[in-house]
């Protein structure tokens, strides 16, 4: 394995810690790879999300990588601290720390033909240099929630003269006791954020809303010291539980699906979400609570800590739309000035931009191959054409129920592509502009139809009203199944002496011997022979499936 390549990882999030994991794995020995993180320490979402109340709405055995199950987690969905731990941990497990560069952002990135590789600029965020270096592979890990989004009619919010800060930079140095909050947003931030600072009866909040949420009932549960002992010694244990989750997460998602198809059972659905708003929510915000669109279109929030907190006499809703900031608060539309002393938004992420300025063979940047095609679109969700050797985390159209299981399945599907690079088998592959096209024109009456297509504006869709361009339309079973093995025939390879047309001509002679293989099984005759013979071409056929990556 040649040791002066070099594969370079954008941010050190989960995505990113996962796809370094997957390199210490599957690449034994292998150590010129290096991961820059723009901020202090590592961790993503789990670092940055410090806010009261911050944990996982899905189940933890589930939200954590397969080769490391954790039997320690004490409830099913975990605060950021354990989160937090959990990812320090699984950097000292695998000896990271020297291949981690905090404070340092990568501020570009294009690609350079004649080395077959990015030329990248990074600068240090504390001493702020700049400097330039160079990576064969470029894997981007910047993740999903990374960028806070403010609403447009905020722009002035340094007008304010009181304390402001967004739900992913909690500033814990501001004591809210006995002052006048606006909450603005109603997602599943704010929907922990609410219950917890409003304990305290001393902080007036006034939540203000844009649009309401359906809610699902609370899915936590404490494990005792009895469960948690089974899953640390009783073999396969945990290891069946996690595939307990992943199965419910599919059925869900098949459900979710059925009920956009079928009237009579989106109607139940409706109805059971209704009654469980009527009966957590004061009266007085029924009418305000219960939204007008499908059940799934967005997000569901888990837990219905926010409708009960909602009984508290120092909370206020309020769907007034916002136009401005003054000096001392926020004006509506109704023309009102409200006075407060603290502003927090729990207003999301920008999630249809690409961050940095990454230029690929034909000068193009993301965000332009993003713009030309009306927004995020990828091959796969994890490769662009025209840019060589980059790969995309948790790109567009992968979402799933856990962002972790896509970063496994899509890191274990890079590592196939990066290791002709790594033995000098190959300089580069890139998807083909066909191939990009004909993946998402299968996937394109998929997103048409499902249910996040429909009457709401949610943060699944470019722009919020756009297409479709966080979900993948199917269960996480058909990703994983399309992820297994690369398609090298969708590819363009570079510098590769015949690789990649000898390793099809491989697998063509492969098909051709699992043909005759069929035909010989459907040759033999009746009785004790054939029952051996053919059990033994049953086993022989499945190996050269598996090898030619036709399963």
């Amino acid at each position: 394995m040649a040791e002066t390549k070099r594969i370079l990882i954008i941010g050190a999030g989960m995505s990113g810690l996962t796809a370094a994991i997957t390199i210490r794995r599957q690449l034994p020995g292998f150590e010129n790879f290096v991961i820059y993180e723009e901020v202090d320490d590592i961790g993503g979402t789990w670092k940055w999300n410090t806010y009261p109340g911050a944990a996982s709405d899905v189940g933890t055995h589930w939200y954590c990588l397969s080769t490391d199950l954790n039997p320690a987690w004490t409830v099913s969905h975990v605060g950021q601290p354990e989160l937090f731990a959990y990812w320090k941990a699984l950097v000292k497990k695998y000896q990271l720390q020297s291949h981690i560069f905090c404070n340092t952002r990568v501020v570009s990135a294009r690609w350079n033909e004649e080395h077959q590789g990015y030329d990248i600029q990074l600068q240090d965020m504390l001493k702020k240099e700049v400097k330039t270096e160079f990576a064969n592979v470029l894997i981007s890990a910047n993740g999903l929630l990374s960028v806070p989004h403010y609403p447009s009619q905020f722009k002035n919010i340094d007008k304010f003269k009181g304390d402001h800060f967004h739900s992913a930079r909690w500033n814990h140095r501001v004591d809210l006791k006995n002052k006048n909050v606006a909450v603005i947003g109603n997602g599943c931030s704010a929907a922990q954020i609410l219950p917890s600072i409003t304990k305290d009866s001393s902080v007036k909040i006034t939540n203000f809303c844009r649009s309401p949420n359906w809610f699902a009932p609370d899915p936590r549960t404490s494990y005792s010291p009895l469960v948690r002992w089974i899953f640390s010694y009783v073999p396969l244990a945990l290891r069946l539980y996690r595939d307990r989750l992943y199965i419910n997460h599919d059925l869900s998602y098949l459900r979710t699906a059925a009920s956009h198809k079928n009237p009579v059972y989106e109607k139940v659905l409706r109805n059971e979400a209704t009654e469980l708003i009527k009966l957590k929510a004061p009266k007085k915000y029924h009418d305000i609570l219960i939204p007008d669109y499908s059940v799934g279109c967005r997000r569901m929030i888990f837990g219905t800590q926010y409708l009960e907190a909602l009984h508290r006499p120092n909370v206020e809703v309020s769907y007034d739309d916002i136009v401005g900031v003054v000096d001392n608060g926020l004006t509506t539309k109704r023309g009102d000035i409200l006075p407060f002393d603290v502003i927090i938004f729990a207003t999301g992420f920008v999630v249809d931009c690409f961050p940095i300025e990454l230029r690929g063979r034909t000068g193009l940047s993301v965000q332009e191959f993003y713009d030309q095609n009306g927004g995020p679109y990828a091959y796969k969700g994890t490769a662009l054409p025209g840019f060589p050797n980059l790969y995309l985390l948790t790109g567009p159209n992968t979402g799933h129920g856990s962002a972790l299981f896509t970063a496994e399945v899509q890191s274990n599907w890079i590592m196939q592509l990066i290791k002709p690079i790594l033995r000098n088998e190959v300089s580069s592959f890139e998807p083909t502009e066909d191939a990009t096209k004909s993946y998402n024109e299968m996937l394109r009456p998929k997103l048409e139809n499902s249910i996040w297509s429909g009457n709401c504006s949610s943060w699944y869709r470019t722009g919020h009203s756009g297409k479709v361009s966080i979900n993948f339309p199917g269960t996480q079973t058909e990703y994983w199944w399309i992820m297994r093995h690369p398609v090298w025939t969708d590819f363009k390879a570079v510098n590769d002496d015949k690789w990649l047309s000898s390793r099809r001509t491989k697998k063509a002679t492969k098909r051709i011997v699992c043909l005759v293989l069929v035909l010989l099984g459907l040759r033999l005759n009746d009785g004790y022979l054939k029952t051996i013979i053919g059990s033994t071409w049953k086993y022989v056929l499945d190996r050269i499936q598996q090898s030619s990556g036709l399963i």
